[in-house]
Formats: structure tokens, C-alpha cells, sequence
């Protein structure tokens, strides 16, 4: 439950870690990773359309041959999707009275101030709400794979990558991520946590990876 920038940092460090050698698995190409964004509003409602379009850089000079992205790629998904959660708890819980008794806040709380503009920009966002808001959708979009994720069967098509939802009782619901929009999920939080810990002003570069 980060509290200020440092906290926020070390908790999602062993995620950022992780994220940050899965270029590696990519497939050779000059081609950037699109997510769909389909706006929400406050109820939860899919509104109008927007893409974030991301790409990814080694910096490990790992072997590919090591692991391939069909391994691992839905719990790197798990790992995106954690490092936005705490960008959540980070802006909550910084606004929060200090003489205010501290407890975790729940995913569903979250969620519905990520979706009706609850979520105050973090530096450097500050000047770019737009993609502030892309990055809350995102994060409000994904929850209920994340769910899956954790606590259900998540469905995975062997031969597309593709994951998806699936209900309590195992059957397949709508809410499904393809293999792109996974690596795109990847990039944006990375790039996303980057930028908030570095607090440094959004280069035209950093935007473009993110939005």
C-alpha cells in the first residue's frame, strides 16, 4: 500500500523487473504493440474508442531461446496489471487525511474511481490528462481478467495467445486480451511506472510509448 513515490518504487519493484527483460521473448520486429482502449464511463458503459500504441526495448541481452513468450506471457499480464494497481493505491492513499486510519482500499473501490475520473493525475500527468485517463481505463478495463488471473481458470488459446475471462463456475465470458494487447498492457505499465518514478517531464519519446 505505497503511500508516497519511494514506497511506490519498492513495491513494484520485482514486477518492473520482470517486465523489463520481456523484450527478449518478442518476436523480431519493427512493428509497435496496440491496445484497444475503449473509453468507460462512469457506470461502466464501453463509450467511444482510443488505441495506445507501445513498443518495448531489450536492455537485457538475454537469450530468446531461454523462454518463450507462450510461457509466461498471461502471469507478465498479472505483473502489469499489479504495477497499475499500486499507481492506484499510490494516488489514493497519498490524498488521504494523515490522521486518517490507514487499511488496504478494495479493487472494486479502486475501480470505480479509475473509471469515473476519481483518480487524480500523478506527476508527471499532471499536464496530460488524456493520457492519465487512458491509463485508468486500461487499468479499470482489465480488473476482471486480473480476477481470473488470480482467483478462477484463466482461459488461454495455445495457438493465438489470446486469454480470457471466465465465469466462477469456469465458462467463458466477453472480456478476453490477445497476444498484442498483452505485450501493450506490458509497455504501458512499464513505461507508465517509469515516468512516475522518475518525475521527470514527459519527452515527446516517453508519450509515444505510452499513448
Amino acid at each position: 500500500m505505497p503511500i508516497t513515490v519511494t514506497e511506490f518504487e519498492e513495491d513494484s519493484a520485482f514486477e518492473r523487473y520482470v517486465l523489463g527483460r520481456i523484450a527478449s521473448l518478442l518476436p523480431d520486429s519493427d512493428a509497435t504493440k496496440v491496445v484497444d482502449l475503449g473509453s468507460i464511463d462512469a457506470n461502466g458503459v464501453p463509450a467511444q474508442g482510443s488505441s495506445a500504441h507501445l513498443t518495448a526495448a531489450d536492455e537485457t541481452g538475454c537469450a530468446k531461446s531461454a523462454l518463450t513468450a507462450d510461457d509466461v506471457r498471461p502471469l507478465l499480464f498479472g505483473a502489469a496489471w499489479k504495477i497499475l494497481d499500486l499507481l492506484v493505491e499510490l494516488v489514493l492513499e497519498s490524498a488521504r487525511p494523515v490522521h486518517r486510519q490507514r487499511g488496504r482500499i478494495r479493487i472494486d473501490s479502486k475501480v470505480q474511481k479509475a473509471r469515473s475520473f476519481g483518480v487524480k493525475e500523478q506527476d508527471p500527468f499532471g499536464g496530460r490528462p488524456d493520457l492519465w485517463d487512458r491509463v485508468m481505463r486500461t487499468y479499470a478495463a482489465t480488473t476482471e481478467l486480473r480476477h481470473t488471473l488470480v482467483h478462477r481458470g484463466l482461459g488461454v488459446d495455445r495457438s493465438t495467445g489470446t486469454i480470457w475471462e471466465t465465469s466462477h463456475r469456469g465458462t467463458s465470458s466477453a472480456g478476453d486480451l490477445t497476444a498484442d494487447e498483452q505485450w501493450a498492457l506490458c509497455g504501458l505499465a512499464r513505461s507508465v511506472a517509469d515516468a512516475v518514478i522518475g518525475a521527470a517531464p514527459l519527452t515527446t519519446r516517453r508519450v509515444d510509448r505510452i499513448g
